[in-house]
């Protein structure tokens, strides 16, 4: 079951960040819950994503635990009093022990019968969402910066927005942000950067 609901009537406005680069994203290979660090790319685009969200106050800061998409946090926060709340419910997708590690074309191309071990998009959706409700309730009202991943980002923004993924394709770049608000029950995308949503060629 999707958790949908919290009992709050402020705007909370969250900027959901994907984690910068590491070596595994330009050998496309999946990485999953595997806890790859940044590449030196990766730590510069977050220092540039640092300087270009300086303006904007934080209340809180959440992070998956996993170190790419920590230590990207560290790094966009750094300078600021705020401490890095670590939620294991914002890691990536878990692709299990055939497929992490392994080319993401090879996945893509599998036969469903060996995606058994695959955490299913509805079970990422439901721990994900679960985790920026407990946000919501505990920081009624505020900016939220939460760093988290790229198949986390895609499969939030398609709830939200209701998109069919055999109709959509989205990309996600390292270091994009989403501006996603909640009030009374209600998700709004307000801006994209680094996203991009387009339709399937038939």
């Amino acid at each position: 079951m999707v958790p949908q609901k919290a009992e709050i009537s402020e705007e909370t406005t969250f900027y959901v960040v994907r984690h910068g680069q590491t070596d595994w994203n330009v050998q496309n290979i999946v990485q999953g819950h595997h806890d790859i660090p940044l590449n030196n790319v990766g730590r510069s685009e977050s220092l540039s994503l640092s300087q270009t969200l300086m303006q904007t106050r934080f209340s809180a800061c959440f992070s998956s635990d996993l170190k790419r998409a920590f230590e990207t946090a560290q790094i966009v926060v750094q300078n600021r009093p705020l401490e890095i709340k670590s939620y294991p419910r914002l890691r990536e997708r878990y692709f299990g022990p055939l497929w992490q590690g392994r080319p993401f074309a090879e996945y893509l191309q599998s036969p469903q019968e060996l995606r058994q071990d695959v955490e299913s998009e509805t079970q990422v959706k439901s721990r994900v969402l679960a985790s920026f409700l407990d946000m919501v309730t505990h920081h009624p009202g505020s900016p939220i910066l939460v760093v988290t991943h790229g198949g986390v980002l895609r499969l939030l923004l398609g709830h939200i927005l209701a998109l069919d993924f055999t109709q959509h394709e989205m990309s996600t770049q390292n270091n994009c942000v989403a501006k996603i608000v909640f009030t009374q029950d209600s998700w709004k995308v307000h801006e994209l950067k680094g996203i991009e949503l387009k339709k399937k060629e038939p």
